[in-house]
């Protein structure tokens, strides 16, 4: 059985040095954790390090975790995503939390989302409760927010809207 860590709520300042490559779930929440250090953990299936004070995360690192189902990095100071490069690495990704962070623009490309190249691997990736700025690099998520309004209410063609659901999930 693959051992989960659970370190909930005790003033960790950094990640445990000597974690079991083995680790399947590593859940560090609530600690003041300042940012995650680049480490292989080939089996870690689910990565929680919500509300702590992160400003910087390693995206790069995600190579090195290639089960990763769920990662959680809502309610810290995060003020950028870079997810594009290294989506690929990580195809079981299925859960982005970003949410209530410090991002202020963010791209398709930024959270590993491909339309262009018939790539995209529909995944839940929430991203509210942060400080967008209102440009061009953000417009998606208007689009998406009208896209779903739209077909919430019945005013899409019920197909195109199973095709908009099917296609991307942003939450």
């Amino acid at each position: 059985m693959y051992p989960r860590i659970s370190c909930d709520n005790k003033g960790l300042t950094s990640v445990p040095k000597e974690l079991p490559k083995t680790v399947f779930e590593l859940q560090l929440p609530n600690n003041e954790l300042t940012t995650f250090p680049c480490m292989a953990l080939p089996s870690l299936n689910m990565l929680k390090l919500r509300n702590n004070t992160i400003t910087y995360f390693p995206w790069i690192c995600l190579k090195r975790m290639p089960k990763l189902v769920e990662l959680d990095l809502s309610q810290n100071q995060l003020s950028c995503v870079n997810l594009f490069p290294v989506k690929s690495f990580v195809p079981r990704l299925l859960v982005l939390n970003i949410s209530y962070n410090s991002v202020r623009t963010l791209t398709l490309c930024d959270i590993g989302i491909d339309l262009t190249g018939g790539n995209a691997v529909p995944y839940d990736a929430m991203i509210w409760g942060n400080p967008f700025h209102c440009d061009c690099n953000i417009s998606w998520a208007a689009a998406n927010a009208l896209d779903t309004e739209r077909c919430r209410h019945g005013h899409s063609p019920s197909q195109g809207c199973k095709d908009f659901f099917g296609r991307l999930s942003m939450a």
